[in-house]
This record gives C-alpha cells, sequence and structure tokens, in this order.
C-alpha cells in the first residue's frame, strides 16, 4: 500500500492521519461532528493559519488519487477511528470468540447454512450502505430540509446476535425467520420496502420441509412491524411526561446517560428523551415475534409459553381495539369514561385468553383452571402461600425503608427477592408452574406499565409516584420504565429455554436468576464501595467486573452441588460463560438484566456440543 502524506506538524491531525489504535485511548472516540462555535473557531484557525488548510488539502488530495481498493481501506480506517472505542472492542472481541466456539462444535451446520447468513448480511449491509450514502447526498444538498444521518447505535449488533445465535444453537426452523427479521434494523429504509425485502428474502431461501405458509409469514413480519411502530410511538418523551430528576440520583447514578448529561452544557432533564435504543426495540419486536410464531406441540414442557404466547396475542389486540377509548380518556380525563375504558378492556383480554385457551387447556376458562391447577397440589399451594407471604412482608418493608437506603440498594432488593423465591424449592420441584408464573407476571408487569405510563385514573398516578423512588437516570430519561420488566425476562429466558425446549432443569436455567440476583448486584454494590479502577472510558470498575465473575460462579457451583446433584461435568465453560458475563456488565450499555443473561446462555451453548 503506497504511504500517505503525512500533514505538516504544525498542521492539526485530521482524523484520516490518525490511528486506528485510537480505540485505546481513554474517553471516547473523536466526535464528527462539531458545534456552530467550534466551526466558526475553526474556520478562525484555518484563516489564521493557512499551511493547516494547505495540509489537510494535499492529504484529500492525496486520498483522491488513489485506487478504489485504497480508498476504501482509508475509509475503512477512519470510520474505525471515529466510531470504535475500547468498550465496542472488547465486546466485538467476545461476540466473535463465541462465533468461532460455535463454529468449532458445529462445523458442519455452519456450512450448510452459510449462504443464507451471507446472503442476509450482505443485503442488510447493502441496504444500509445505500440508504445512508443517499440520505448523506440530500444532506449535501439541503442541509436545512434533510438532517444529518446519524449511524445505527452499536447495540444493533446484539438486536441481530441474540435471536440469530439462539436459533442456530437450537437448530431450529426460526433462524430462517430471524434472519428475515435482520431486514428490520435499518430503520432508514422505507418500511414498505424492509417488509417485501423480509418476505422476499423467505420465499428465496425458503426450505423444502419449511410447511409455514408465505402469507402466516406475512402475518408475523406485519405483527412485528406494529410491535416495532408502536414502541417508537410510545417510545418518545415530551413536555407532558417530563419530571424532575431527584437529587439523590443526581448524586449516585454513574451511568454512561448520566456522565454524558452531566457533562452537557444544555440542562438535565427527564421524561422528554427516548427510554429505549433502536436495539432495545429491535429486539423486543423479535422475540415477541419469535413467540407469536411458536408452534410447537402442547405437552407439560412448553405449556408455559403456549400460555404466554396466548397472553401476549390478547395484551397486543385488546390494547390496538381499546386505543380509542384511552384517547377518548387522555383529552377528557373523564372518570366514567376511565371506567368504561378499564371495564371493556379486562372482559376483552380475558375473552380472548379463554378463547385461545379453550382447545388446549381442559377447562374451558383460564382462570378457574389455574386456580383447579394450583389447589390440586399441596406444593404448589405451599409455594404459593411462601410467595404470597414474603411480597406481603418485603414490599411495604421496603417502601417504608426508601428514604433511609440507598438507590442502588433498593433497586437491588428485588435482584435478591426474586433469586429467593425462585431459586428453591420453586423452580428445581416445580419449574412448569414456576414458569407459568413468571412468564404471567411479565404480562401483569406490562399492563401495570402501561396504567403508569398512560397515568391512567389514580391508579397511573399513584404508580407514577409510587415508583420514582426505585427509578435511575435510565429510567427516568425517557417516558416508559422497564427494568422491572427486564428483570423477569431475563431470570425467565434461560429457563424456558433449558425446560421448554431442552425439557430439563439443568445449571443453564439458573443463569439468569444467579447472575442477576448475585452477580450484577454484588458487581453494582462491590464496585461503588471499592472500585477505584475503572474501564477505560466508563464508569464502571474492574473490581466489579471481578466480583461479578466470582461470586457468579461460585453461585452456580453451590446450585449444581446442593440443588442439583453434581449435574456439571465440565466447570470451565460455565467460568467463561461468567467471564463473558461479568465483561459485557462493565462494557456493555445495553440493559444488563437482558443482555447479560442471554449472552452467558449463548455462550454455554456454544462452547458444548449441540446434537
Amino acid at each position: 500500500m503506497p504511504p500517505r502524506k503525512k500533514p505538516s506538524p504544525k498542521t492539526a491531525q485530521s482524523p484520516t492521519a490518525a490511528s486506528t489504535a485510537a480505540i485505546f485511548r481513554e474517553g471516547n472516540p473523536p466526535e464528527t461532528s462539531t458545534t456552530a462555535v467550534e466551526s466558526s473557531t475553526s474556520m478562525a484557525n484555518s484563516t489564521a493559519n493557512p499551511a493547516a488548510l494547505t495540509g489537510e488539502k494535499d492529504l484529500e488530495d492525496d486520498i483522491a488519487g488513489q485506487s478504489v481498493v485504497f480508498r476504501v481501506i482509508y475509509g475503512a480506517q477512519d470510520f474505525l477511528n471515529d466510531e470504535l472505542d475500547f468498550a465496542k472492542f472488547v465486546q466485538l472481541v467476545m461476540l466473535a470468540f463465541i462465533c468461532h466456539a460455535f463454529y468449532l462444535y458445529n462445523t458442519e451446520y455452519v456450512k450448510e447454512n452459510m449462504y443464507k447468513i451471507g446472503f442476509n448480511a450482505i443485503g442488510v449491509g447493502m441496504a444500509f450502505i445505500f440508504s445512508y450514502r443517499s440520505r448523506s447526498r440530500l444532506h449535501k444538498k439541503n442541509p436545512a430540509r434533510f438532517p444529518l444521518p446519524q449511524l445505527p447505535g452499536f447495540n444493533l449488533i446484539y438486536a441481530v446476535f441474540i435471536p440469530t445465535a439462539i436459533a442456530a444453537l437450537y437448530k431450529s426452523d426460526a433462524l430462517h425467520l430471524n434472519l428475515c427479521f435482520n431486514y428490520f434494523v435499518v430503520d432508514y429504509v422505507h418500511p414498505v420496502i424492509r417488509l417485501g425485502s423480509a418476505i422476499a428474502y423467505f420465499v428465496i431461501y425458503r426450505d423444502e420441509e419449511d410447511n409455514t405458509p408465505t402469507q402466516a409469514i406475512a402475518i408475523i413480519f406485519v405483527f412485528h412491524a406494529c410491535i416495532q411502530y408502536s414502541l417508537n410511538y410510545f417510545n418518545k418523551g415530551s413536555d407532558r411526561t417530563s419530571v424532575d430528576i431527584p437529587e439523590e440520583v443526581l448524586q449516585q447514578d454513574d451511568t454512561k446517560a448520566m456522565a454524558q448529561a452531566k457533562e452537557s452544557s444544555s440542562p438535565i432533564g427527564a421524561g422528554t428523551n427516548t427510554s429505549l435504543c433502536q436495539a432495545e426495540i429491535q429486539l423486543f419486536s423479535v422475540l415477541l415475534s419469535n413467540v407469536v410464531h411458536y408452534t410447537a406441540l402442547n405437552n407439560q414442557y412448553n405449556l408455559p409459553v403456549i400460555i404466554f404466547q396466548k397472553l401476549v396475542i390478547s395484551l397486543v389486540s385488546t390494547s390496538a381495539l381499546v386505543y380509542p377509548l384511552f384517547l377518548l380518556y387522555s383529552s377528557t380525563r373523564n372518570f366514567v369514561v376511565g371506567i368504561l375504558s378499564a371495564v371493556v378492556s379486562g372482559a376483552l383480554f380475558v375473552f380472548l385468553t379463554n378463547y385461545q385457551l379453550s382447545s388446549i387447556l381442559p377447562n374451558n376458562n383460564a382462570i378457574s383452571w389455574l386456580w383447579s391447577y394450583i389447589i390440586d397440589s399441596a406444593e404448589r399451594k405451599s409455594i404459593l402461600s411462601t410467595w404470597l407471604a414474603v411480597l406481603a412482608v418485603v414490599i411495604p418493608s421496603v417502601f417504608f425503608l426508601a428514604p433511609h437506603i440507598s438507590l442502588n440498594l433498593r433497586r437491588k432488593v428485588w435482584h435478591w427477592v426474586i433469586l429467593g423465591l425462585v431459586t428453591y424449592p420453586a423452580y428445581v420441584d416445580q419449574p412448569q408452574f414456576t414458569l407459568i408464573a413468571l412468564l404471567g407476571s411479565a404480562v401483569v408487569f406490562v399492563i401495570l406499565e402501561i396504567i403508569r405510563f398512560t397515568r391512567f385514573t389514580f391508579v397511573g398516578q399513584w404508580l407514577s409516584k409510587s415508583l420514582l423512588v426505585f427509578q435511575d437516570f435510565k429510567d427516568l430519561k425517557g417516558p416508559l420504565n422497564v427494568s422491572y420488566i427486564y428483570l423477569i425476562a431475563g431470570v425467565s429466558l434461560p429457563m424456558v429455554f433449558d425446560y421448554c425446549i431442552d425439557k430439563r432443569v439443568s445449571i443453564k436455567s439458573f443463569l439468569g436468576v444467579i447472575s442477576l440476583g448475585l452477580g450484577d448486584s454484588s458487581a453494582s454494590i462491590i464496585g461503588k464501595r471499592f472500585g477505584s479502577v475503572k474501564w477505560k472510558g466508563g464508569p464502571k470498575s474492574i473490581q466489579g467486573t471481578v466480583a461479578f465473575v466470582l461470586i457468579t460462579f461460585g453461585g452456580l457451583f453451590l446450585v449444581d452441588q446442593y440443588l442439583l446433584n453434581g449435574q456439571v461435568a465440565d466447570w470451565e465453560p460455565v467460568f467463561v460463560c461468567c467471564l463473558i458475563g461479568g465483561i459485557l456488565e462493565g462494557v456493555s450499555t445495553l440493559n444488563d438484566n437482558l443482555v447479560i443473561p442471554c449472552v452467558m446462555m449463548i455462550a454455554l451453548d456454544a462452547l458444548h456440543t449441540k446434537k
């Protein structure tokens, strides 16, 4: 490769001249955009120092004179300098390690699907590149009308990686479906084009043994698009959803979002930004679409997923049908309209749930079936009584003690509560009942969040005020509060795949509850108290990461020895997945409650041969 000319030592170094080793520097990568003041200052400096402008122009002329290949390489280097930092580099290395481990143990499967995956990656990449370049040209022609396009968030890689990796690990027919969902990642492209691209890809690479009708797939894609649109719509904050950030949050919160807000020259606000990033919206949409697509035969193992599927469909349908009543109530705040909306919503949700489960459950009424299911087993009655007794004591106690304990402690106490309620004897002795309770709780929490978000009647106003003491800046920055939903999802997902799909109870089932109940809590508490060495460019500490790895590994070891009677024969994969989870907790900006259990589960499966 011919060397590029170096600018004069007196000139300012351009991004192109910087080395890709910039990812190992402290802090964030250099920003590509400047404010108006910075631009005017830069122009004044260039005018005062013509050598700087001349050196920059010589460099651009030198790059323009190279071949296409070298210009692409230089452009790639500039992109890495601008967009890649140390935390992102570490995450890419970990994901590459997981992919390599999966390839080593599943070489034939990878070779069978490499063309399908490769074409999908090329198609999504080209769609992004072409749309980004076209929007950039429009911006150059008319900056006032067309804003400068922004690169997609780095965390979108998890929205693609997690569903695709899970489908590949289980060698599921859903791999094809999840590859189709990747076309919805490129939000620059018009939704109709994304939908058409996904359906076209499904038809082209449809397997002969795949009996799923194209019409059914189209419905799944429409469901995904509707969920994605709804989340984007409700995700945007406004003055109506604005709240004041408590002083305690300003003092104690050390998230990257809070650090950026404190460094910003604009005043710190809350409730007016977005709660979910695009990666979270895409991941939620894909996971729910997979749940709707789930068609396994009903048996003792997958019954929790079937019930959850029907509850999700009932909730989405009810929300869509009753939405006009909610709009009417939001505009009038009439008490009668509010009561009418609540009655209609409840009746419609129960009707749709019973209608869908009538052919699956032995009793036509889902509520009466659930009651019989519980009281027919002395063990299930005992577990439920214990849960209710513990919650009846813990919930009022935490609310009463909230002013006297730290924000971090009052948030982490729920991690410990769910750890104690689920681990033993509930899940070990009654895995099906525990999963039905967890997945049903997730739906209940979504309903409560809808009521809280809309401030629906006095109940929504009370929830909004009461839950404020448990919210950090990640919850307060936008209108939605989904941390507790993430917690339930993170605990449940490993259990669902281990019990409902693998039809067993193994160490994998406990990855979520141990990593969040012990590992994440310990990392947060120890990191805040003893964290003197920080991850480069981030607020979290190495000490917290070490605590996560050791305590999570120790917790899983105790579970295996005392609850699973020593099932684990090789502890090396378990330790590696704990190490990956600890590093992710330290460097990732995606919500810990969801990304850590998912990636740990994928890593553990990738390090074992799955037949």
